[in-house]
């Protein structure tokens, strides 16, 4: 799953700097990333408390549902506005899924493969942005950089997809256990 979401951080990160010049938006771009650690900043310790007390499932729809808009706002770039306020939803979504998702990862193995758990994590994370860098790059030379972030919204909704099919799997696995007992 986090390699679903870091396929399009990969092409953030990567093609900004040319969706900004597709735009004539120039120097501008830079902007875009200190809003997103704003942004990070102020959601990490909100969205873990809501995470502590409510569960994944009440933080992780929405903050998908933030990177989808975050990247719809990045396709749709017209001016300086516009690409903070995508910043602003995908630094949401970015502050919300990573740490979600690598406490996920850890808290379904036991204690001693707690270590591996985060090393994989982590690199599928590095794959994602890999493959989103290639990948994305190579869509945009045929489509242009606004359609390749609008295009890689279907990244999230596999992760999200993806999500829904592990838990309702998970939940049913648990209740058939339950009525074994």
């Amino acid at each position: 799953m986090a390699s679903f979401f870091t396929i399009t951080l990969g092409g953030v990160v990567s093609f900004l700097g040319e969706l900004g010049k597709e735009v004539q938006l120039g120097g501008s771009v830079s902007l875009f990333f200190l809003i997103i650690a704003v942004t990070m900043a102020i959601v990490r310790p909100l969205s873990g408390r809501i995470f502590d007390s409510k569960g994944h499932k009440v933080i992780l729809y929405p903050a998908i549902v933030s990177g989808i808009i975050g990247l719809c706002l990045l396709a749709a770039t017209q001016d300086i506005w516009t690409l903070l306020l995508a910043g602003v939803f995908y630094g949401i979504a970015y502050g919300t899924i990573t740490p979600i998702l690598q406490t996920l990862a850890v808290s379904f193995v036991s204690k001693e493969k707690q270590g591996t758990a985060n090393a994989m994590f982590f690199s599928f994370m590095d794959l994602g942005m890999a493959i989103g860098s290639i990948s994305l790059g190579v869509l945009a030379s045929y489509t242009g950089y606004r359609l390749m972030y609008g295009y890689s919204i279907v990244c999230l909704v596999v992760l999200l997809v993806t999500y829904i099919f592990l838990f309702l799997r998970h939940k049913r696995a648990v209740n058939a256990m339950d009525k074994v007992s």
